[in-house]
């Protein structure tokens, strides 16, 4: 399967407590002809992953180019001199001021076309986590090409349910509110040649849980990284399966967790938007830690 790629932009909003409300500043800043962003959203700085031990991040260099990251260095002066401005007649609010942290980015991951499916999951947060907003709207067409087909796992039923894009509206008809939430794996079915959808949002972080129950679970990764099956966390009981769809075969490709380990393919492994099936004896919980520092 082609290799996802990923890139990631750190938001940070600091001092915007000490900012909004001193006026003096406002005019300091003014004179020395430094512009504060009002939206943290511009504000980008360089990063590190961390996520549990050990971290393993997909390395798309050889096919799509690295993972890129922007460092905006005269913001991060801006905001180092607010700072040092803002103390001197702001100190009694520096127990208010308010620190936030998200990270944004997208995932290219290609679908197969000539009639063939891929397994696939969304791997990251947006405003929309629907079928119009994760694979695009009829009129205008955006996203998928028309007559693509994206299939949902119906748990109860232990089957999947179709959804066929038009160029009509929504695209997806009474549908299009039909949620496709970050770990939810789908199978998507290209019409026409190969499509690369993008995924773009947020990389959710902290302690993560994607919860699953006894018998089959069409899931993937929470989080964009790749890995095995340990390096990622999934450690689900004895007897439990891994099922991974092989766009190339059109077919599973079995993993059976055994007391020792895997059998069978062996231990599965994972890259960011990958679908896969989990068939469980029992109720089981993959549990993430994952934090940007």
């Amino acid at each position: 399967m082609p290799a996802p790629n990923w890139q990631i932009s750190v938001h940070v909003g600091v001092f915007q407590a000490i900012l909004s409300s001193s006026w003096r500043l406002q005019k300091i800043l003014r004179l020395l002809d430094l512009r504060v962003p009002s939206d943290p959203k511009h504000v980008q700085k360089k990063t590190k992953k961390v996520v549990d031990t050990p971290l393993h991040l997909w390395n798309s260099f050889a096919t799509h180019g690295n993972i890129q990251i922007q460092n905006n260095m005269r913001t991060k002066t801006l905001l180092a001199a607010a700072a040092m401005l803002a103390a001197g007649f702001a100190s009694s609010m520096a127990q208010s001021n308010v620190y936030s942290l998200n990270v944004v980015g997208y995932v290219n991951y290609t679908f197969v076309g000539g009639g063939l499916f891929t397994a696939t999951a969304n791997p990251l947060n947006t405003s929309s986590n629907t079928l119009a907003g994760i694979f695009g709207t009829g009129s205008p067409l955006t996203g998928l090409p028309a007559g693509s087909q994206v299939q949902k796992w119906d748990y109860t039923l232990q089957d999947f349910v179709p959804y066929t894009k038009t160029p009509v509206g929504s695209g997806w008809g009474a549908n299009a509110a039909v949620p496709i939430v970050p770990g939810q794996a789908v199978f998507v079915k290209i019409t026409g040649a190969s499509y690369t959808n993008t995924y773009v949002g947020e990389v959710l972080q902290g302690n993560l849980t994607n919860a699953t129950l006894a018998n089959f679970n069409f899931i993937g990764n929470l989080v964009p990284d790749s890995g095995t099956a340990t390096q990622v966390g999934l450690v689900p009981a004895a007897g439990a399966q891994v099922q991974k769809w092989s766009t190339s075969l059109q077919d599973f490709v079995l993993s059976s967790k055994t007391p020792i380990g895997w059998s069978g393919a062996g231990e599965p492994s994972f890259a960011p938007g990958d679908g896969f099936f989990l068939k469980n004896n029992a109720a089981y919980n993959w549990v993430r830690n994952f934090t940007v520092q």
